[in-house]
């Protein structure tokens, strides 16, 4: 989008999860904006953009979050928990931290508008913690939405500065792509359209708050074999797909939780992780935003690709 697009978007914005991987992509796209961008953060070194201004504290912190939202016109909240091995891990950072973030704005920005970044594993909650979790977010977002909120779901994000799809994306640019069985179909987003549909969104008058499904320009997603192809393509040589048994995922998804319990720390893998990751279908059907904003993805999977390699 052009700095004449982001100079219209109503400002202040106010972003939650600005460290992350959504929520930094959208503070260097806003860096060019004429409006106040402001991102919790814990860190005093956040490396955002220096047009950013960083309020410390996180979502349990009831002043940082007042201080965050206060006269906003936009509230982007993007952070949540990816890793725990409980679902009261999940819900303190996913749902009661959406609660104070939801009172803060009552409280500090009564006119404010909500973006919230939730994510296609909350259409089936029953598979994890976290996804329920997330479903549970969104719940809340509804029940106490005002007029223009909106709730986006991306599926499966990846992009330069990704962390968690990188790792398998990058064994199938070096030849080698893992297939979790049962998995039929994922969809994919590059991180590019989703900055684009969130500040799409941004300028939305009122309307449905969602969920939007949000997906690349496949809606039926990729079945594995053109994810490989499209590696292939890349790396000039073939990719080959290796079945990966449920059997052998749920052990190591065993093995890494009672590790990660004895170093006090979260896992990743986790039994619900291994469910999400052999559901059977992740395709993505991105028609309603569509129709309300006119946002088209423009990243193929083959230049969404090139994207990790350049």
């Amino acid at each position: 989008m052009t700095t004449d697009v982001l100079s219209d978007l109503p400002g202040p914005i106010a972003i939650t999860g600005a460290t992350g991987f959504i929520g930094r992509a959208l503070c260097q796209r806003l860096e060019p904006a004429r409006q106040v961008v402001r991102a919790l953060s814990r860190q005093a070194d956040s490396r955002l953009p220096d047009t950013v201004t960083v309020v410390r504290g996180d979502l349990s912190s009831s002043v940082a979050l007042r201080t965050l939202v206060r006269d906003a016109a936009w509230v982007v909240h993007c952070a949540g928990a990816v890793r725990g091995a409980t679902r009261r891990t999940f819900d303190a950072v996913n749902v009661d931290g959406t609660a104070a973030l939801l009172d803060a704005m009552a409280a500090a920005a009564p006119k404010a508008r909500l973006l919230h970044i939730s994510t296609l594993a909350a259409s089936q909650p029953q598979l994890s913690d976290y996804a329920a979790s997330k479903r549970s977010a969104e719940l809340l977002v509804t029940t106490r939405s005002r007029a223009g909120d909106l709730i986006l779901r991306p599926t499966a994000v990846y992009g330069p500065g990704d962390r968690e799809l990188r790792p398998l994306l990058d064994q199938a640019l070096k030849g080698f792509l893992p297939r979790p069985v049962g998995n039929r179909r994922i969809s994919l987003l590059h991180i590019d359209d989703l900055i684009d549909a969130m500040l799409l969104a941004m300028q939305t008058p009122d309307g449905e708050v969602g969920p939007y499904p949000l997906a690349d320009a496949r809606a039926q997603g990729y079945r594995w074999r053109e994810l490989a192809a499209a590696a292939a393509r890349i790396r000039g040589d073939r990719v080959r797909v290796y079945p990966v048994p449920k059997t052998l995922l749920y052990l190591l998804s065993l093995g890494a939780t009672l590790g990660a319990r004895a170093l006090g720390d979260d896992p990743m893998l986790t039994p619900g992780k291994v469910r999400e990751l052999t559901f059977e279908d992740w395709s993505c059907d991105s028609s309603a935003f569509r129709a309300r904003t006119g946002w088209t993805p423009q990243v193929s999977l083959d230049a969404g690709l090139r994207s990790l390699v350049l």
